[in-house]
Formats: C-alpha cells, sequence, structure tokens
C-alpha cells in the first residue's frame, strides 16, 4: 500500500487570489496608453492556472494513481456577469447564479477539469420527531434545485444526489459510496 492515496487541496479559492495578489504586485500588464489592462492580467492568470491545474497538479495525481480534491467556495455571480455586457460575453449557463469564487475566467473552465463537481450545503431543519432544531450536511453531486438557484453539480461515478454528510465527512461518504459501488460491481 501506498502512504498517500489522496491529495487535497485545500481552499483553491485562496490560491487563486494569492496569484492575483502576485500578478497585481509583479506582473502588472498596462495597455499602449499606460492603463492598467486587466484583461491581459486575467488572461495570465487564467494561462497560469491551467498550467498549474492541468499540467502541474492532474499529471502529478494520475502518475502516482492519486485521487485529488479541491475545495473552493462559491459566490453568486451578479446579474451583469450572468447577461455579460456590449465589451463581455456573459456566462454560458445562464441556468445558475453560483460559480467557484476563483478570480477570471477559469472558474468556468474548472468543472470541465474535473470528475466529480461538488456543492456542499448546510441548512437547518426542525427533527419532526424531537421539535428540535437540527443541522443538516449534503453535497448535491448532479444538476438540482438547491441553494435557492439550480445547482450545476456533476459527476461520473454514480454518486447519488444528494450525498447525505449529517454525521460524517465528505471523504468518509465519498468513499463509503465508492466502496459500495465497487463491490456491487464486483458482484455482477
Amino acid at each position: 500500500d501506498k502512504a498517500i492515496d489522496t491529495l487535497v487541496v485545500d481552499g483553491f479559492n485562496y490560491l487563486v487570489d494569492m496569484r492575483w495578489q502576485w500578478t497585481n504586485e509583479f506582473a502588472k500588464r498596462t495597455s499602449k496608453s499606460g492603463e492598467v489592462d486587466s484583461q491581459a492580467m486575467n488572461r495570465d492568470l487564467g494561462l497560469f492556472l491551467n498550467r498549474f491545474f492541468g499540467s502541474n497538479l492532474m499529471t502529478m495525481a494520475t502518475r502516482l494513481h492519486l485521487n485529488v480534491i479541491v475545495t473552493c467556495h462559491i459566490k453568486r455571480e451578479s446579474q451583469i456577469t450572468l447577461e455579460g455586457t456590449k465589451d463581455r460575453a456573459g456566462k454560458v449557463n445562464k441556468n445558475s447564479d453560483i460559480a467557484p469564487q476563483i478570480e477570471g475566467s477559469f472558474r468556468q473552465k474548472i468543472e470541465g477539469l474535473v470528475g466529480a463537481s461538488l456543492y456542499l450545503e448546510r441548512k437547518t431543519a426542525i427533527n419532526e420527531k424531537t421539535q428540535q432544531r437540527v443541522t443538516i450536511y449534503k453535497a448535491h453531486t448532479s444538476l438540482s434545485n438547491a441553494m435557492d438557484t439550480i445547482v450545476p453539480a456533476k459527476n461520473r461515478y454514480g454518486l447519488p444526489n444528494p450525498l447525505d454528510l449529517t454525521n460524517k465527512s465528505l471523504y468518509e461518504a465519498l468513499k463509503e459510496v465508492t466502496t459500495n459501488n465497487q463491490t456491487k460491481e464486483t458482484a455482477k
């Protein structure tokens, strides 16, 4: 057995924020008129993230046969971002106003690079038996209505939607479901 089978990059949005800050401090781009060229800087950020994610992180994980979990906060997109302006295109999937909290266009690309894009939700409810307030945790694993919008979750692993996380970690729930799926496949 290997010592490590899963690599977790916790808080990918913070890595992106740090790179954006670095770009603003050390790789600022200006137009011919001397104004800051934020589109060129966003393009540079996107190129860096594509290289880091696709060429470095995923290539290493594939070579070493590692599972990769990348966490990221989400944000609500503004109406202007959804619809676009005369100078910038709108969001391709206008059904949902949530997206990874990542600067630049990479937030639209990242979900196409992974095998599962899960959206975690925490909400409170009243337990019907005890009438006590309880906290429910779940992971949305496929396109569904939740969080007052359409959640663009997806997975290619046959995960149930939603995946109950109450009283267990996401890792425990994923391991349990994938182990059960492998056992069912083996039994066939």
